[in-house]
């Protein structure tokens, strides 16, 4: 309901007596009776706390008395009064939407205004849904097992004034019964048995053979899959293959053909890996949970990094209720269901139930086959542990050793660092048809000589008019390990460093690039980048070479070092620290320290070490890994709340706050209510669900 400003009324206090008001003759106006059902029916569709039509709601008292639009006692003061009475002439403004009160709704509003517009301040008005707690769906099943389906198919049949079709002959009755459970045709062998089979039981025992038929759980699992909405990709603009998702299908179809009860596959679904996490033939069923679509681009805005992870729960949320309450949950996230009695507050609190679910993949094995990789894997991570503290403690005594004459070794590196907008090499003519960069250390990861980029690689003429001869309208030909992307072919390739543009760049998964020249031609040049012409080549997206050396040859086989970069100053200071582990990269300056630093006997120690590492490495990938399964990571971290209702849906619009409950409109004698504790661990609230 909206107003002008220069219509806005002082609200006075809702808590004068209201006998100030009431006059002899007039019974007093029930507020939660009289007054809330017609908030509920005209006002609270447009004007609810997630929903505010011109920043309006009805539903409280707090937002009533913030809102002024009441002048307690005098109703002909108070904007609503104005807002929703017709004149002979002109309709109410409001309802924008529906009929309009009734004279007797507008009266019963002015008398409540009369006598002091009392709202209880423990009363919240709610939209009423189109169905209540009573609705056909929502009470408990009276089975009446003195009847068949047949009987009550019969009795509209005859209602109708129809009969039966003809029973069936049996060569045709094989066939439907074949085909309807387990979507295959009969053979002509079992034709022939079935119709020759005198057996009063034939037809039973028909039955009885194709539900005990693996092929029953195939025909009928698929139906619940499309129900559970199972897909092998995460859909989105990645749509990126779930390879570790199909032991759910397998599970489905196992459970239909063990006839397993539905409550159990329902509670196998919710929280299989919390009731039996050592149980992978029950904790898979908890694919269920991620077996639909996702956003995995990420977003580096927070705001909109919420608003990803609601709509990732929001698909949980709304799969459960559709799968197993074929009801639609997810129209509770911005309101109240308007046809189902589900509340807001019921939405988030299954919000907080699954909110410490990820999307991923978790081992998922026996205790036993975890103990015994446990026992295989203990003593070789021991090993390894011990060699890289080995191999720690030498680098470390190396590189600070260097560091303690830094000051010599500066005055050897006498040109400037590497550029990521442009390295120059030159060196004395040679001739060449080959030319090649060899990265040794990549500059954010020196441990590495792979990963780097390289926008341009320049190969000049040497004389008087020197000209690029390796691009490709020169006919140079470029070669080398590419990043891959399936999608995209090439759309790293080496192709990129001759093609005379600084954009799309090619992206080594190796150690070199090579370009193959038209012809044996002289050069004495070479110029390389992976940020040409950026202004902020700082960016982790334009890796480059931190030590790298160049080589030629005539026939692709023998190379000849021209230029390398060892002179040149590393690209950084040293760290301010030493390092606490191997995992903490080295500098380039370290790197550079390490290898110019070290002593023979410690080159050979070094390489004893990294050889005896590569080999426990090798025997540790020997072992099996234990089966990895598509039933979404717990974080705990994402559980701990606190949770609130979104108001609109809107992560950024925080309003009550929440805790993993139970719906409302199921909390009766048939299932047992709850509210949990906020700090509860993320696998107990799956269990109380």
């Amino acid at each position: 309901m909206l107003r002008s400003n220069a219509q806005r009324l002082v609200f006075l206090s809702l808590f004068l007596g209201t006998s100030d008001f009431v006059t002899a003759d007039e019974g007093l106006v029930d507020f939660q009776q009289q007054i809330a059902p017609i908030f509920a029916e005209h006002c609270l569709r447009c004007h609810s706390p997630g929903h505010r039509e011109g920043d309006v709601s009805l539903a409280t008292f707090q937002d009533l008395a913030d809102q002024q639009y009441v002048v307690a006692g005098d109703p002909d003061a108070s904007h609503l009064i104005e807002l929703v009475t017709a004149s002979s002439d002109v309709p109410a403004e409001m309802p924008k939407e529906g009929n309009p009160l009734s004279p007797d709704d507008v009266d019963l509003l002015r008398r409540w205004i009369q006598q002091g517009a009392t709202w209880p301040a423990d009363v919240e008005v709610r939209e009423k849904p189109k169905a209540d707690q009573a609705w056909w769906s929502l009470q408990p099943l009276h089975a009446d097992l003195t009847q068949s389906i047949d009987d009550h198919i019969a009795a509209a049949l005859k209602e109708r004034g129809l009969v039966m079709n003809p029973e069936a002959d049996r060569r045709t009755l094989i066939r439907r019964a074949t085909y309807d459970l387990i979507g295959l045709p009969p053979t002509p062998e079992e034709v022939d048995s079935f119709i020759a089979d005198t057996d009063p039981q034939a037809y039973e025992k028909l039955l009885d053979r194709l539900l005990q038929s693996p092929h029953y759980g195939e025909r009928w699992g698929r139906h619940w899959l499309d129900i559970v909405r199972f897909g092998e990709s995460i859909g989105y603009e990645r749509n990126v293959i779930v390879n570790e998702i199909w032991p759910f299908r397998d599970y489905v179809i196992r459970s239909l053909n063990e006839d397993k009860p539905f409550d159990q596959l329902i509670r196998e679904h919710l929280a299989g890996d919390a009731i039996a996490d050592n149980t992978p033939d029950t904790a898979v069923g908890t694919a269920f949970l991620v077996a639909g679509p996702y956003d995995d681009v990420g977003n580096q805005d927070a705001a909109q990094a919420a608003q990803i992870r609601a709509n990732t729960l929001d698909e949980i949320i709304s799969a459960t209720g559709e799968a197993f309450l074929g009801v639609t949950l997810g129209c509770a996230r911005c309101h109240d269901h308007k046809f189902d009695p589900i509340t807001q507050e019921d939405y988030y609190g299954l919000y907080a139930t699954f909110a410490g679910i990820r999307h991923g993949v978790v081992p998922l094995a026996t205790t036993e086959a975890t103990r015994e990789q446990t026992q295989r894997l203990q003593p070789l991570n021991e090993r390894k542990a011990a060699i890289e503290t080995q191999q720690l403690a030498l680098t470390e005594q190396i590189v600070t050793r260097a560091l303690s004459k830094l000051a010599d070794y500066e005055s050897r590196w006498t040109r400037p660092p590497v550029m990521r907008t442009g390295t120059e090499e030159t060196f004395e003519p040679v001739a060449a048809k080959f030319v090649r960069l060899v990265c040794e250390a990549q500059d954010t990861n020196p441990n590495s000589k792979s990963g780097f980029r390289i926008d341009e690689f320049e190969v000049w003429s040497a004389g008087e008019s020197p000209r690029n001869v390796a691009l490709a309208s020169e006919g140079g030909k470029a070669s080398g390990e590419a990043r891959q992307i399936e999608d995209f072919p090439g759309a790293y390739g080496p192709h990129h460093a001759i093609d005379g543009l600084a954009g799309a760049a090619f992206i080594s998964v190796g150690n070199h690039l090579t370009i193959e020249l038209a012809e044996l031609t002289p050069i004495n040049r070479v110029v390389f980048s992976s940020a040409r012409g950026k202004s902020t080549p700082e960016l982790p997206e334009f890796v480059f070479v931190a030590e790298y050396r160049i080589e030629t040859s005539v026939d692709g086989n023998e190379w000849k070092e021209v230029a390398s970069g060892r002179d040149r100053r590393p690209v950084d200071k040293k760290r301010d620290r030493p390092r606490k582990s191997n995992a903490e990269i080295l500098t380039p300056l370290e790197h550079r320290l390490l290898e110019q630093e070290s002593a023979d006997e410690e080159k050979a120690e070094r390489a004893r070490l990294a050889k005896e590492l590569a080999s426990v490495n090798q025997q540790i990938a020997a072992i099996p890994p234990l089966p990895s399964v598509w039933i979404g990571q717990r974080v705990e971290a994402d559980a701990k709340g606190p949770f609130h209702v979104f108001l609109g849906g809107s992560p950024q619009k925080p309003g009550k706050e929440v805790s993993p409950a139970s719906l409302a409109v199921l909390n009766n004698q048939q299932s047992a209510a709850y509210r949990l504790a906020g700090e509860l661990p993320e696998a107990e609230r799956r269990r109380a669900l």
